[in-house]
């Protein structure tokens, strides 16, 4: 019925507001990660790898990577906030 569905909706609200909270977590960690890779470059200094611009194209594909899961996270949460709206009987 109705509560179920609300319990549902409410569920799914703080499941999308956890992968939300380690998308963002995630995300500050890849923009440290290609911050530093940048400097690498910039300094010439590789981590053991072939080239330090390898180094620096792994990091910004990284934090690409990062930024669309943080996204993807924010969408699944507002969607999840409309489901819940939706169960209660609110305007969407």
């Amino acid at each position: 019925g109705v509560a179920l569905e609300v319990r549902q909706a409410a569920l799914s609200v703080r499941d999308a507001q956890a992968r939300l909270r380690v998308a963002d977590d995630a995300l500050s960690t890849a923009e440290e990660a290609a911050r530093m890779a940048r400097v690498k470059y910039v300094a010439g200094v590789g981590e053991g790898t072939v080239s330090p611009l390898l180094d620096l194209a792994d990091a910004q594909l990284a934090l690409t990577q990062a930024q669309g899961n943080r996204a993807q996270a924010r969408a699944d949460l507002l969607s999840a906030w409309a489901r819940l709206d939706r169960a209660v009987g609110e305007p969407v």
